[in-house]
């Protein structure tokens, strides 16, 4: 399967955007494309055949995209895709494991209020474990 997704984003790429993204949608490829583009890192080319061919696969796109940064240790810029993924507890989630409970907290505010009292309690347990309180 590795190598078939290999030669659908090779042929992707030489035809080049929305051209590209057409055939590769024509012959049912995009999908492999999409997921080839991620697995490399370009998720420039990712967006642009999701947007172009595959709408419904931009938020995976985005999520994926996320998890990249967030192991890159941009947590701002993964906070950002976890957003556009509609995923806010994955940013959340994060952030509770940096324990950075202001982001956590703020992200839960704004985006996941159901997340809150998880913060909260999360916060308050790390805190109890070190003594610090």
């Amino acid at each position: 399967v590795h190598a078939s997704k290999k030669v659908a984003y090779a042929w992707a790429v030489s035809l080049g955007g929305e051209a590209g993204a057409k055939l590769l949608a024509k012959f049912g490829l995009i999908d492999q494309a999409i997921e080839y583009a991620t697995e490399s890192g370009n998720f420039d080319h990712a967006f642009a055949l999701a947007q172009a061919s595959k709408q419904d696969k931009v938020p995976e796109v985005h999520l994926k995209y996320a998890m990249f940064l967030e192991d890159e240790g941009q947590f701002e810029s993964a906070e950002k895709e976890f957003l556009k993924a509609e995923k806010p507890k994955e940013a959340i989630d994060m952030y509770t494991h940096q324990q950075d409970w202001a982001a956590a907290l703020r992200v839960a505010e704004t985006s996941e209020p159901s997340s809150v009292p998880d913060v909260l309690c999360a916060q308050a347990k790390a805190l109890v474990e070190k003594g610090d309180f």
